[in-house]
Parts: structure tokens; C-alpha cells; sequence
């Protein structure tokens, strides 16, 4: 009597096919849901490029416009004291330009980027000579982080010793 197996080389193939098609389904779930991350992640990024550079533009114009004073300030003053004290006495009650007065003089002012972050600038006013004609020199041009850090403790970390508790 000899047995035929027929059959089993049937039930052999139809396995590998489900099991090829099983793979072909887990890594295309998988291409999408990365695919849907990195999109996600893109859009994120854009949006914070957009936010950066709009508050970059409005820095930009606040320093025009205090370029403009210092000129003002500048052909109004006989010497080099003098325009150093008008320019103190325009921006000391200026509620969006902070003057700060050690050994230099500068100006400092923030602009908003987003809910989490601002744009923190300082410029030194300086005196104008005859090769240099700006009023100012930026010494700082900074994005800042707004948002407070809070510490989550729910976590059960390993100190190295023994094993964790749960």
C-alpha cells in the first residue's frame, strides 16, 4: 500500500502564502503609521519655522524703527555724553524696550514666537564714527524656552540595586 501525499504539499503552500501575506499587511500597517508620524512631525516643524520667522520679521522691524530713534537722538546731540543720556531718558519709560546701564548701554526687548517660546533680543547702543554710521551693535539674538520643565515622579526608576518594585 503506498500513501499519497498529495495534499500536504497543498496545505504547505497555502500556509506560506497567509503567512506572506500576514507580513505584507504588518509591515504595510506599519509603513503607514510611520508615514503618519513623520507627516505629523513635518507639519509640526513647518508651522514652528513659520512662527519663528514671523517673530523674527516683527524683531526685525522693532530694530528698524530703534535705529531710526538713534539717529534722531544722534543729529539732535552735541557730543558723545549727551546722546548717551538721551537715549536713556527716550527708552527708560518705554514699556517695550528695557534699558539696562552698566559700563554700556543696551537695549533689550522679547518678541513672541509661540505660547512656549519668545524671541529675546539685546542691542548695544553705540556711538557712530565716521566708517561706522549704526547707532547699534546686536549682542544677543536668541529663541528662549518659555515653558516650565515639571518633573513627573510616577515613574518606577531602577536605582541599581535589586530589582524594581512595582
Amino acid at each position: 500500500m503506498k500513501k499519497s501525499f498529495e495534499g500536504s504539499s497543498v496545505g504547505t503552500s497555502l500556509i506560506l502564502v497567509i503567512f506572506i501575506l500576514l507580513c505584507l499587511l504588518t509591515f504595510g500597517t506599519l509603513s503607514m503609521i510611520s508615514a503618519n508620524a513623520d507627516n505629523k512631525l513635518s507639519i509640526s516643524s513647518a508651522e514652528n519655522v513659520v512662527e519663528f520667522y514671523l517673530a523674527d520679521a516683527k524683531a526685525q522691524t522693532k530694530i528698524k524703527d530703534i535705529d531710526k530713534i538713534l539717529q534722531v537722538l544722534y543729529d539732535e546731540s552735541e557730543n558723545e555724553q549727551e546722546y548717551y543720556e538721551n537715549v536713556y531718558k527716550h527708552f527708560k519709560n518705554d514699556t517695550e524696550v528695557v534699558v539696562s546701564q552698566g559700563e554700556e548701554l543696551d537695549l533689550n526687548f522679547i518678541t513672541t514666537v509661540s505660547t512656549k517660546e519668545i524671541l529675546s533680543s539685546q542691542l548695544r547702543v553705540i556711538y557712530p564714527n565716521n566708517a561706522q554710521k549704526s547707532c547699534y551693535k546686536i549682542q544677543s539674538w536668541k529663541l528662549v524656552n518659555t515653558k516650565v520643565w515639571e518633573e513627573s515622579s510616577d515613574q518606577n526608576i531602577w536605582d541599581g540595586q535589586g530589582v524594581p518594585k512595582k
